[in-house]
């Protein structure tokens, strides 16, 4: 089955399942935190590229600012963008399909998620010496 923008079901599990490999998800440190309606986490083993998943849960959109909500009490730096590493690949309407497509750039500040969309955003480690 097919969402919106062509993206199987299969193909999100598959590109999460091949991210499992990747050191920060296998040594990095689990950092959970929420907003709104929003869940989320942030992994990066030291020296590595960082990533940040995100899911909304709820039934009504939400908009994040994960620089402000960051984990651990806002005090876990995050850089300003993070590169789109995975979808849902529901992004539906108004060019929201090619602003979350993979590779683009998305600002952390503003990030809007309707009810069932997630990403997984990347960033290398130097990006927070920055």
């Amino acid at each position: 089955m097919a969402h919106g923008s062509g993206i199987s079901a299969i193909s999100v599990f598959a590109s999460v399942a091949k991210l499992r490999q990747e050191p920060s998800f296998q040594w990095g440190e689990f950092h959970p935190a929420r907003s709104g309606n929003v869940y989320f986490y942030v992994r990066q083993a030291e020296g590595f590229d960082g990533y940040l998943v995100a899911v909304n849960l709820g039934s009504s959109p939400s908009t994040v600012n994960f620089n402000a909500d960051a984990p651990v009490g806002g005090q876990l730096p995050l850089p300003s963008s993070g590169k789109v590493v995975v979808t849902t690949g529901k992004f539906a309407g108004a060019g929201r399909s090619d602003a979350f497509k993979k590779d683009t750039t998305v600002e952390m500040s503003i990030v809007y998620l309707e009810p069932g969309e997630g990403i997984v955003l990347t960033w290398p480690p130097e990006a927070l010496d920055a």
